[in-house]
């Protein structure tokens, strides 16, 4: 009897079988005979290998259009070994970011050029075993990394509009989402899938849809997405929560809430898919839609002679399915005091441009309503009886730190609010008014968007005088991340330094919760902050030690040591999450976390 062997096999069987191996398997069977070889080499199965190995890809590639035409169209193996090179980048420069304080910006910034083809690998790294000896760090910049890939493809979008590119109203909206976006679905593409999901669904659910005027198409979509809770707040009392303005959260979260104008832009975008031109106008404070028919119609169908535009109708989506009369909204305009000259360009379409910055201002106000609603959640402050202290950041969704980075870049790169003069005097003027709040938080939470900043931003201000100030800020920044930190012993010199790096402890004056990060034997401050702080009238005054702390509202302080009371308890979650900035793990048996900064501290 014959011995069974894979040779027997018809090529289609083998090929289904090679499917199923490791792609280093693949590559060892390969050199086992000619006919293995060229079986190996088969497009089908690297395609294969390409389709259900990567979800994301970087727009470069144009992977859709790829996996649409015929599969020898591309060379499918030499793209699957391209993006197994950016892998093991993504993971080396991963792993020295780890390792070490030093160079974290370049190494960074190797990862976010490849942009979407180190999205997997980052995701895995996103999510580590929980028992791993560094979960919270690796966790912690894996996360921080795949945030700089998503904002810099943000920025991107922005400089589309400033070129007077052709930006989608939904990509242009999703910048924001991009900025907050994390490891959740909702990114560009996530959009304007979703869109086309459900124009596609109206369609279905309506059978005779093209064949109704375009008037009652408009009439038939606003019931749809009403009817769907595609558009809305469900209570009042949300109306300002700051997920509200995010056209992706509200697409593809699971309560779709959202303020007019997110509303209106989901329905227009929608109108647009379905054959209608439809835009947000300019109209205050709630926003509505313009709708438009096809070119050559007007809205009854009726083919019209002459090119003269006919009349729009508008549509509120967010608070009703029927036609708005231009009476009702003239009328509403004149009660706020608008001149009749002025009430074509309310009532007029708004440029995307204009309502990415409407939208940054309505994040703004829901990020301030976030702080008055919520005061008792701010660390330092006293949280009020039966409450957990938690930091605003933590209990806010989306981001609200990320919420407000976004809403800075957004204005600074376009420069100008509705109604101001489009100059470049105005805009300039503009840019540096958010420009000393994006360079802090360069400085503080975003070291990694250094790079963004010197192609995207110091362009802005050149043979200006914040040029040089702006350079000067990035170039401290950039050596300070390239330079050895200076090396702390715990030698004579410290002998007074009692706590060591990772102990939690609680203020004991302000009561906030905090991690030390770092010590000084004395305190090593200018004479000008320690007279601001009054340190000399502590009991120990200057001469005792200090330490650099981590606090649970994201702040970074400096301590005297009398006012630290040590805790024993397990951090809290909030501080957890942000512990992977400089920390491996908590360790449970010695209460602390388990030091990342040993080139700085390699006694702790």
């Amino acid at each position: 009897m014959a011995t069974p062997s894979l040779h027997g096999l018809p090529d289609e069987l083998l090929q289904s079988i090679l499917s199923l191996l490791p792609v280093e398997s693949l590559l060892a069977i390969q050199l086992t005979s000619k006919r293995f070889s060229g079986l190996a080499e088969e497009p089908l199965l690297w395609r294969h290998f390409c389709r259900t190995q990567y979800k994301f890809w970087n727009p470069k590639h144009h992977i859709r259009a790829k996996f649409a035409t015929p599969v020898t169209d591309t060379d499918w193996k030499r793209l699957f070994i391209e993006r197994r090179k950016t892998d093991r980048m993504t993971v080396e420069s991963l792993e020295s970011i780890l390792a070490t304080q030093r160079g974290r910006i370049d190494k960074a910034e190797n990862i976010v050029t490849a942009g979407y083809d180190a999205k997997d690998v980052l995701l895995r790294h996103c999510n580590p075993l929980p028992e791993a000896e560094d979960v919270l760090a690796r966790r912690y910049h894996s996360n921080a990394v795949l945030g700089g890939i998503h904002r810099a493809m943000a920025v991107e979008e922005l400089k589309g509009l400033i070129k007077q590119e052709v930006v989608p109203l939904e990509r242009a909206l999703g910048v924001y989402d991009m900025f907050v976006l994390g490891q959740r679905e909702g990114d560009l593409d996530d959009i304007a899938t979703r869109l086309d999901q459900i124009a596609r669904d109206v369609r279905e659910q309506y059978p005779e849809f093209e064949e109704l005027t375009p008037r009652k198409k408009a009439l038939t979509l606003a019931t749809y997405v009403r009817a769907n809770e595609l558009v809305g707040v469900r209570e009042e009392a949300g109306y300002h929560a700051l997920q509200n303005n995010f056209i992706g959260i509200a697409l593809l979260g699971q309560e779709h809430t959202s303020l007019p104008l997110i509303s209106v832009a989901i329905y227009c975008c929608v109108a647009e898919r379905l054959g209608l031109r439809a835009q947000p106008c300019g109209f205050p404070w709630h926003v509505c839609a313009t709708v438009r028919p096809p070119t050559g119609q007007d809205l009854e169908g009726i083919d019209v002679l002459t090119n003269e535009e006919p009349e729009p109708m508008y549509m509120d989506p967010w608070r009703k399915d029927t036609e708005v009369p231009v009476s009702d909204l003239k009328a509403t305009l004149s009660q706020m005091g608008a001149t009749p000259s002025s009430y074509a360009t309310f009532l007029g379409e708004a440029s995307t441009w204009e309502l990415v910055l409407r939208t940054g201002r309505n994040i703004h106000n829901s990020i301030q309503n976030a702080h008055r609603q919520q005061p008792h959640l701010i660390a330092g402050g006293n949280p009020t009886p039966g409450s957990e202290r938690v930091p605003v950041w933590a209990s806010t969704f989306p981001d609200i730190d990320g919420s407000f980075y976004a809403m800075l870049w957004s204005h600074l790169l376009l420069g100008l609010q509705a109604g101001e003069d489009d100059g470049a005097a105005a805009r300039t003027t503009r840019r540096r008014t958010y420009l000393p709040y994006i360079t802090e938080h360069i400085q503080t939470d975003y070291q990694m968007d250094v790079p963004l900043m010197e192609t995207h931003v110091l362009p802005l201000f050149r043979d200006l005088p914040e040029h040089s100030r702006l350079l000067e800020t990035l170039e401290i920044v950039r050596t300070g991340d390239a330079q050895a930190k200076p090396i702390m012993r715990r030698d004579a010199k410290a002998h007074n330094v009692r706590f060591r790096i990772g102990m939690l402890f609680q203020h004991k004056r302000y009561g906030y919760e905090a991690v030390i990060t770092g010590w000084d034997p004395q305190c090593s401050m200018g004479d000008q902050w320690i007279e601001q702080m009054q340190i000399d009238r502590l009991p120990n005054g200057r001469d005792q030690s200090f330490y650099h702390v981590l606090v649970e509202d994201k702040s970074v302080r400096y301590v005297a040591e009398e006012n630290i009371h040590i805790l024993y308890t397990q951090p809290s979650s909030s501080l957890m999450r942000l512990a992977g900035k400089y920390f491996k793990r908590w360790d449970p048996e010695t209460r602390r976390f388990v030091s990342n900064v040993k080139d700085e501290y390699p006694d702790d």
